[in-house]
């Protein structure tokens, strides 16, 4: 898990104190498709809430906590809160980047194709031509 990160909320509910947490893996999220979560939907369910109580409601209604993002989504925190889009969009950027630096190295024995920005934005925009059809 390379990019990941921690969600949970706190809520009192019944005269007791919940801290629901759950840690996603950003990078599987990412490989299979980049939506958001329904982040209140993925603590009940990792942390025993029956999404038809009202325990759910609360934690529903409750302010999620964003902490301990590992990898690129360290940066996309800030004061409890995850930019989520603007990790999508990195992720993504840094995932083209990583399938051209593989063919540059291939077919044309680059090692470092940031060293080299010109090829770099020839491929990138072969590769968004391509994605285009």
């Amino acid at each position: 898990m390379e990019n990941s990160i921690t969600i949970s909320a706190q809520f009192d509910f019944r005269g007791k104190t919940f801290r629901p947490g759950t840690t996603l893996d950003l990078d599987w999220l990412m490989e299979r498709g980049a939506e958001l979560p329904d982040y209140h939907q993925r603590l009940a369910a990792e942390n025993g809430i029956d999404p038809y109580s009202y325990e759910y409601e609360v934690l529903e209604s409750s302010e999620l906590v964003f902490e301990n993002a590992t990898g690129l989504a360290a940066d996309y925190v800030v004061n409890g809160h995850f930019d989520f889009e603007g990790f999508r969009q990195r992720w993504l950027e840094q995932s083209e980047l990583g399938a051209l630096e593989r063919i540059a190295r291939k077919h044309l024995g680059v090692e470092q194709l940031a060293q080299q920005p010109a090829l770099k934005e020839a491929l990138l925009e072969a590769y968004r031509l391509g994605k285009q059809g």
